[in-house]
């Protein structure tokens, strides 16, 4: 799925008594058909997570077009296209974890689909916890319930800020190559807010970088280490050069 944003401003407050925060001027960001993922990394502060609403349509600009495949952003969530993951999972405490994971199908009053609300609880390796309620769930096996939820109606594009950022580095990794090869396999696009260069690295076939305020550019740093991916990939000496030239652009936009 392509994602084109064209000139957007978008500022916090400036209402009453409080100072108006310029977060983007006249922003043009655009990943391109066909991407598997895209990650965006940054300051805290920068924007990554308010960016990913923009592109979600859960926030709307003051100015300028947020386009996915040609077509409104918010118009996309309404139809469904668009799966989103959290920091926190928000399970719904009275329901199981097959009751929690088939939410998106009924909201869409689609007839759920016993096989596939399976398939996919397996895939996120909970196949035996089916019947369990989320407080019998230790933190990591919630996250992998709200990715269950998020990809059991086969969204176009899924939005992940930062929801496996509490994971042991073999558990995220293993979640992120299950989300790479959904990607492929239903020719989604998934964007990927972190702070790790490493996730963002393995993740990834683009790298965006955030920095300053307003921001009005985005740099981007293209992963060229090929699909699919494992973690041995992050053994190789690509992988080890992409992380320190992330991470020195990193450095060197902090310092102004």
């Amino acid at each position: 799925m392509s994602i084109d944003l064209d000139s957007i401003d978008f500022s916090f407050g400036g209402r009453g008594s409080r100072k108006e925060i310029a977060l983007f001027r006249s922003l043009t960001f655009y990943v391109p058909e066909g991407s598997v993922a895209a990650a965006l990394v940054g300051p805290s502060g920068a924007g990554k997570s308010t960016l990913l609403r923009l592109i979600g349509g859960l926030l709307q600009p003051q100015k300028g077009n947020i386009r996915l495949i040609g077509q409104d952003a918010q118009k996309c969530r309404e139809r469904g296209d668009i799966g989103f993951v959290f920091q926190s999972p928000a399970l719904l405490p009275w329901r199981t974890v097959e009751g929690n994971v088939r939410l998106p199908l009924e909201l869409r009053r689609k007839t759920p689909s016993d096989i596939r609300v399976a398939e996919v609880i397996a895939e996120v390796g909970l196949a035996s916890r089916t019947h369990d309620y989320p407080h019998e769930l230790s933190g990591g096996m919630q996250q992998r319930v709200a990715l269950a939820r998020a990809l059991v109606a086969h969204p176009k594009l899924l939005l992940l800020d930062e929801p496996f950022s509490q994971l042991d580095e073999i558990l995220r990794f293993e979640l992120l190559f299950k989300v790479q090869k959904y990607a492929a396999d239903f020719q989604a696009t998934v964007v990927l807010v972190t702070h790790d260069i490493s996730e963002a690295v393995i993740a990834s076939d683009t790298v965006y970088v955030l920095t300053g305020t307003p921001i009005s550019h985005v740099h981007s740093i293209s992963v060229d280490l090929p699909r699919p991916r494992a973690i041995e990939s992050a053994d190789s000496p690509e992988f080890h050069k992409l992380v320190s030239r992330l991470r020195s652009h990193l450095e060197e936009a902090s310092k102004g």
